[in-house]
This record gives C-alpha cells, sequence and structure tokens, in this order.
C-alpha cells in the first residue's frame, strides 16, 4: 500500500484538524510510516511530496501545534526520511526538484541549509527554474542571513534572467523601515534601476518607487489605494517573471528539456522583453 493510499484513510485536510490526525498517527506507528514514506519516495515521489507539503506547511501546523510539528520533524530526521527526501534534488524530473525544495523549506528543515545553497549554486548555469524558489526557501529558513551573498551571487553573473530573479524577489519582499535589509534593497534596487536591460531598469525604478511609497502613506490610504488596484503613480507594464518563466517551462517540457539551462532561458526572456517593447 502507497502513502497516498494510506494517507487517503484520513478526512480530506479542511483546516488543521485532518492534518492532525495524520502527523498524530505518524508519531504512534513509526515503522510503517517509514515504510510507507520509503515506499511512497520510490514509487510515487510526486504523490509523496504534494502530500508532505501540504501536511507539513508552516503556518498550518505551527498556527495550532508547534509541539506536535517539531514531535513529527525528529521523527521524520530520525527514520532518515529527510535524508530521502533531500536526495530528490538531485532528481531528473524538474517538478520533482521544484517540490522538494519548497517542502525542506516549508517544513523548517534548517539542516538543510548548506545543501540548498549548493544546489543554488549550481542551478545558476545549469537549472535555472530552480533559482527562484531557492532563493526564497534559503532567505526563509536563514531568516535572510544568507540573503546578501544569494544576492551578489545572482547580481555578479552576467545574464539578466538571473538579475530578473532577484528584482522579482525583492518587490514581494517588505523589510522593516531604516533595517539593513531595507537599506539593501534599496541600494539594490537603486543599482538594477541602471541596468543595461530596459526590462529590468523599467521594473526596478518601479519597484523602488512602491518601497519608498509604502513608507510615506499611512495604513489606510495604502488600503485605499490597493482596493482601487493603483500601486503607484504610473504602473508597471512590462514582463512578468512568474509568467515568462512558467511559458519557459511549458515550452521545455514541449521539446522534452533538450536545450534546457541558462542560455535558452535567457533567449526566452529576451523574446518576451521584445514583445513587450522593453528590451
Amino acid at each position: 500500500m502507497s502513502l497516498v493510499d494510506e494517507l487517503s484513510k484520513f478526512p480530506a485536510p479542511e483546516g488543521s484538524r485532518g492534518f492532525e490526525e495524520i502527523i498524530e498517527y505518524c508519531i504512534s506507528e513509526p515503522q510503517e510510516v517509514i515504510d510507507l514514506l520509503r515506499l511512497g519516495l520510490e514509487k510515487e515521489p510526486e504523490n509523496l511530496l504534494y502530500i508532505l507539503l501540504g501536511v507539513l506547511t508552516d503556518g498550518t501546523i505551527t498556527s495550532y501545534d508547534s509541539k506536535l510539528r517539531a514531535s513529527f520533524l525528529g521523527f521524520m530526521a530520525k527514520c532518515n526520511v529527510l535524508e530521502e527526501i533531500r536526495n530528490l534534488l538531485s532528481s531528473p524530473r524538474l517538478e520533482i526538484r521544484q517540490k522538494t525544495v519548497g517542502t525542506l523549506g516549508k517544513i523548517g528543515d534548517v539542516s538543510s541549509l548548506e545543501r540548498l545553497i549548493s544546489v543554488f549554486i549550481q542551478s545558476l548555469k545549469s537549472d535555472p527554474c530552480l533559482t527562484a524558489i531557492l532563493l526564497f526557501e534559503i532567505n526563509w529558513l536563514s531568516k535572510h542571513n544568507e540573503f546578501l551573498n544569494l544576492a551578489n551571487a545572482l547580481l555578479n553573473q552576467p545574464y539578466a534572467v538571473l538579475r530578473w530573479v532577484l528584482l522579482d524577489y525583492l518587490g514581494s519582499s517588505t523589510f522593516e523601515l531604516g533595517s539593513r535589509l531595507h537599506r539593501v534593497k534599496l541600494k539594490i534596487l537603486k543599482r538594477l534601476s541602471k541596468d543595461s536591460r530596459f526590462f529590468i531598469r523599467d521594473q526596478a525604478r518601479y519597484e523602488r518607487h512602491e518601497t519608498l511609497a509604502w513608507h510615506q502613506r499611512d495604513y489606510s490610504t495604502f488600503l485605499e489605494t490597493l482596493g482601487a488596484g493603483h500601486f503607484s503613480v504610473r504602473g508597471y507594464r512590462g514582463p512578468d517573471f512568474f509568467n515568462v518563466s512558467q511559458e519557459y517551462e511549458k515550452h521545455q517540457r514541449t521539446i522534452d528539456f533538450k536545450d534546457y539551462g541558462i542560455f535558452s532561458f535567457e533567449k526566452f526572456v529576451m523574446s518576451a522583453a521584445k514583445r513587450h517593447g522593453k528590451i
């Protein structure tokens, strides 16, 4: 019986109750769960990681019982399942590598940081569709202690798409006013606002304007602005990183990832930027 079959016996995870029952079962029947996890890793890695992602996501478990979550993580570490999950970082299938990174981040597996950083460095040239999620999860796990190293690694690459990864991350990140990270964010955005690529410059200027404007408006005004659908004096209308990266992945799947890599991703991004007149 597979892990998915076994977990299907439990109530649908409507709220935290279903997740709690699953975790309590895992702790009370460790050997059986070890066998199920290993079978799942071998036979159904995608489904296994999908289940683990749902069960272990921070904000689901920690919102109602952090001790229970800690016990479950301890159980997984003891039975060596975490290491088997980490091994999926080298899976030949992109979607499994992506789900693995997301799962390790969401379960708060700090012991995977060194491994994830190593995979991040490798991704800059060989696995560009993994870079963005690695950037997010490493910063989450390290509480941004690795942010400067990751940012410099992206900025020092000759590829615009990697600078775009960093720009996209900064656009979705809010740091406390006056903090070191807030100052670093503004400094990077200022640098990118002078980038050689127009679509990078344009978005960086927009993001810098938004970062500065955020702290100049009171919260009620911001909510009114948000509700009205206006985010700044002038909205950014260039290519969207998430959409372009999804289009690239879809294209690569149609050709079985034959030319997958940083060179083809860069070329694909340049085509998207050209369509928007912002190359």
